[in-house]
C-alpha cells in the first residue's frame, strides 16, 4: 500500500497537474479570442471541462486500461528505482506539508463562514414564497431557505446538502429581490455549489501549481459572468441589470469563503462583468455551434492527456534509466552464490505468499521487471509469471534494506520446483532455464523483520 502512494499516487498526481496545466494554457489562449464573440455560459462550460483535467486521472486510467485489456504496460511511469522511490517519498512529504496548510486556510474561512451563518435569521414570508414561486419556475425541486443577516455584506448561496440562500439586512424591492434570487438560483442551476466546493480542494491538493490558482480565479469570474449573461438574457432588462451591480458594489467588501457564491468578491469585477453581461445579450449561439465548441473542448482534453503521458513518461524513462541498478553489470567483488533446489511446498512450508502486481514490465525497457517490494517477515512476495525458453537466463539483482538481513531469492519452475540463493546486501545471480514455461521471481523473507527489495530482473 506504502509503495502504491508513494510510485503510483505520484504519477498520478504528477499526470493530472501536468493535464490540467497543458489544458489551463489552452482555456487562456483561446478566451482572449472567444470573450467577445462567445457567450459567458458556453466559456464557463468549457472551462468545467478544462478543471476536469485536474480533478479526473484520464491518462492513469487509460494506462490501466491498456495493462487489463491489452497486456501493455504504460511504460516506464509505472516502474521505479530505489532511488525515484526515494524521491517520491522527499516530495510526498513536502506535498502532504503544504497541502495541509491550505486546507487549514480554508477550514479557518468555512469557520468565518460559519458564524456569520449562525447570526442570521430566517427571511420575511413574502420574500420566501418569491424564492419558492421562482424554484418553481426554474424547476428546482429542492428545497431553498432564504436568511438574512447583518454580517452578510453581499448576497451569497451555500451549502452542497442544505441549499442556503444569505442576504445583508437591506429594504429591497420585490424587482431587487428578484433579480438577487434568480441570480443566485442560476448558481445552483449551473452546479456551483458541487464545482466551487470541489475545485477549491483541488487547488489545495495541487497548491504547487500556480496554474491551478490561476485556473481558479478564471472560474470564479467565470461562474458569475454566466449568471449575468442567463439573467440579461431571458429574464432582466441588461441597463437595470447594470444599476443594480453598481448598487450592490457598494456593499463589496472583503472576501468571501472559496465554498460559496458570492455576488462580489472585491468592486474591480464589476467593468469586466458588465463588458461579459453586453456581449452575452447580443450573442445567441445556435445548438450547433454550442456543440461544435464542446466537441473541440473535449478533442483538446483527450489530445493533451495523451501529450501529458508522453511527455512525463519521456522525462521519467530518463530519469528511471540513471537510475536503475544495471543487472547486467559485473559484480566480481560479491561471492558466488549457492543455489538450491526445493519443492515450492517445502520452500513456502508455514509462509505467506502474496503475489505482487505485473504492471511494472515494460518490452521498451529490455524486457526488464521492477522490483520495489516490502516484504514482511514470513512472507514470500512473488511477481507475475512469465515465459522463458530452455537454455535462457533469468537475471536477477535486488538490493536488501536494512542490508544485514538474510533472504532467499529465486525462481518457481513449471514443474513447481523452485531454485533460491540466500545472500545479504545486495544479491545479484543468474538462473539458467532448464526447460521452457512459465516462470516467476520471488523473495522469501525469514529475517525475523520486515525488508524492503529493490532492483530488478531479466526476463
Amino acid at each position: 500500500m506504502m509503495n502504491w502512494i508513494t510510485n503510483d499516487g505520484a504519477v498520478v498526481l504528477i499526470l493530472m497537474s501536468v493535464t490540467g496545466s497543458m489544458l489551463s494554457v489552452l482555456w487562456l489562449i483561446a478566451v482572449k479570442f472567444l470573450r467577445h464573440t462567445v457567450n459567458a455560459r458556453v466559456l464557463y462550460g468549457v472551462l468545467k471541462c478544462v478543471m476536469s483535467g485536474y480533478m479526473i486521472p484520464v491518462t492513469y486510467g487509460a494506462m490501466i486500461v491498456q495493462i487489463i485489456l491489452y497486456g501493455g504496460s504504460g511504460g516506464y511511469l509505472l516502474m521505479s528505482t530505489g532511488v525515484t522511490t526515494h524521491i517520491f517519498r522527499i516530495l510526498l512529504t513536502a506535498w502532504v506539508g503544504g497541502m495541509s496548510i491550505f486546507l487549514l486556510r480554508q477550514l479557518q474561512r468555512l469557520l468565518q463562514l460559519h458564524r456569520i451563518c449562525e447570526g442570521c435569521m430566517q427571511a420575511k414570508q413574502w420574500q420566501r414564497d418569491l424564492l419558492q414561486e421562482l424554484c418553481g419556475e426554474l424547476h428546482i425541486r429542492r428545497k431553498i431557505e432564504l436568511y438574512q443577516g447583518y454580517g452578510v455584506r453581499v448576497p451569497f448561496i451555500t451549502g452542497m446538502i442544505h441549499g442556503r440562500i444569505y442576504l445583508p439586512v437591506e429594504r429591497f424591492s420585490a424587482k431587487e429581490l428578484e433579480v438577487i434570487l434568480r441570480h443566485e438560483l442560476c448558481h445552483y442551476k449551473q452546479g456551483d455549489l458541487f464545482w466551487k466546493p470541489a475545485f477549491a480542494i483541488v487547488c489545495c491538493i495541487f497548491w504547487f501549481n500556480p496554474l491551478v490558482w490561476v485556473t481558479w480565479q478564471q472560474m470564479k469570474q467565470w461562474a458569475e459572468a454566466s449568471c449575468d449573461s442567463r439573467c440579461c438574457e431571458y429574464w432582466v432588462d441588461a441597463k437595470q441589470y447594470f444599476l443594480f451591480l453598481c448598487r450592490m458594489n457598494e456593499y463589496a467588501e472583503g472576501k468571501m469563503p472559496d465554498m460559496v457564491s458570492a455576488w462580489f468578491e472585491n468592486s474591480n469585477e464589476l467593468k469586466w462583468r458588465v463588458q461579459c453581461m453586453k456581449n452575452g445579450t447580443r450573442i445567441r449561439m445556435k445548438a450547433w455551434a454550442v456543440a461544435g465548441i464542446f466537441a473541440v473542448t473535449i478533442g483538446c482534453c483527450g489530445s493533451t492527456a495523451y501529450a501529458a503521458h508522453a511527455g512525463v513518461e519521456t522525462l521519467y524513462g530518463k530519469v528511471y534509466q540513471e537510475t536503475v541498478h544495471n543487472i547486467d553489470e559485473p559484480v566480481d567483488e560479491l561471492q558466488p552464490l549457492e543455489e538450491y533446489v526445493e519443492s515450492a511446498e517445502e520452500a513456502f512450508e508455514g509462509m505467506t505468499i502474496v503475489d505482487m502486481p505485473d504492471g511494472h514490465n515494460s518490452s521498451r525497457s529490455g524486457n526488464t521487471g521492477s522490483i520495489d517490494w516490502n516484504v514482511k517477515n514470513g512472507y514470500v512476495a512473488k511477481s507475475g509469471s512469465f515465459t522463458k525458453k530452455k537454455g535462457s537466463t533469468i537475471d536477477v539483482t535486488v538490493i536488501i534494506d536494512p542490508s544485514d538481513k538474510e533472504v532467499w531469492v529465486g525462481i518457481v519452475m513449471p514443474n513447481k520446483d523452485t531454485r533460491s540463493v540466500s545472500g545479504k546486501g545486495t544479491i545479484s545471480h543468474s538462473f539458467k532455464v532448464t526447460q521452457t514455461g512459465k516462470y516467476q521471481v520471488y523473495i522469501s523473507n525469514k529475517s525475523g523483520s520486515k525488508i524492503r527489495a529493490t532492483g530488478a530482473y531479466r526476463k
